[in-house]
Order: C-alpha cells, then structure tokens, then sequence
C-alpha cells in the first residue's frame, strides 16, 4: 500500500481553523484530494531546486528580452561609470547575453521600477542586496547625483 505525502502544514492549520460539523469534512476533501491526487506536484512545489530552477529561467528570459529592447544598454551604462568601473566579463569584455545582478537593478531603473521592495520582489533578494547594489553603483558613477536618472533616459536604439 503506497502512502501518500501529507499537505503542507498551512492546509492542515487551515482545516483545523475551519472546523464547524460537517463543514470541516467537506473543505477537507475540496482542498486535501489534489495532494493526495497529485503527490509528485507537492514535492516539486516544495523544492528550493524548483524554485532555483524557475528563477534562473526567469533571469534567463529578462536578460534576453530587455537586451533585445535596449541592446546597447550595457556601453550605455559604462559611459556613465567613472574608468576603471566599467562593467565587465572576467575576461574583460562586455557581459552581452546575460545581466548581472547589478544589471537588472539598472534594467528595471530604466523601466520605471525604482522602489527597492519592488526590485527586491521582482529579482527574488532582500531589499538589503538591492539597497547595497544600488550604493555601490553610484559610487562608481562620474555624476553620482544624477546616475539613476542619467539610467532612466538611456533609450531603446
């Protein structure tokens, strides 16, 4: 007899809550039949290898689309970088297919999203890495004062 895996805590707390007769009987069976329908879709929905997964696509399909809209972004972005801050690959050309992290900050700069939560939310960190990201950039910049808006009017071609 094969078991089947139990539903996340959260629905069982959530059953418990809802307890009132035969109520309870028929919310359970509503919100419990699918993990016990579907088990494997539990486990993948509980695995950081999932979400890793989903994240890396995520960056993947970003990157490639915003550089497609802004494909001179990145030597638009160093020439507002003070020499020797440009960004780079370890071999010392320009990252052309994919985004650093810094990068995407800057990318969603440019497409209006400057709240740090919201970038933060979007690139699945904590508003610190953003906070700190965002500092260090605009230290690295020739107008410091100016950097993120010099950012926001890069343009498309």
């Amino acid at each position: 007899m094969s078991t089947t895996p139990e539903p996340p805590l959260a629905l069982c707390e959530l059953v418990e809550a809802a307890q009132v007769g035969t109520t309870t009987v028929a919310f359970a069976q509503i919100f419990l039949t699918p993990f016990r329908k579907y088990p494997v879709h539990v486990e993948i929905s509980k695995s950081q290898k999932f979400l890793n997964e989903n994240t890396r696509l995520f960056h993947q399909n970003f990157d490639e689309a915003f550089l497609n809209i802004y494909p001179d972004f990145i030597s638009e972005v160093n020439r507002l970088l003070a020499d020797g801050n440009k960004i780079t690959e370890d071999d010392g050309s320009e990252p052309r297919k994919q985004l650093t992290t810094e990068l995407r900050i800057l990318a969603l700069l440019r497409l209006g999203i400057s709240d740090n939560q919201k970038i933060a939310d979007i690139l699945r960190s904590s508003i610190t890495t953003i906070y700190t990201y965002r500092s260090k950039l605009k230290a690295r910049a020739i107008q410091r004062d100016t950097f993120e808006d010099n950012v926001k009017q890069i343009s498309t071609y």
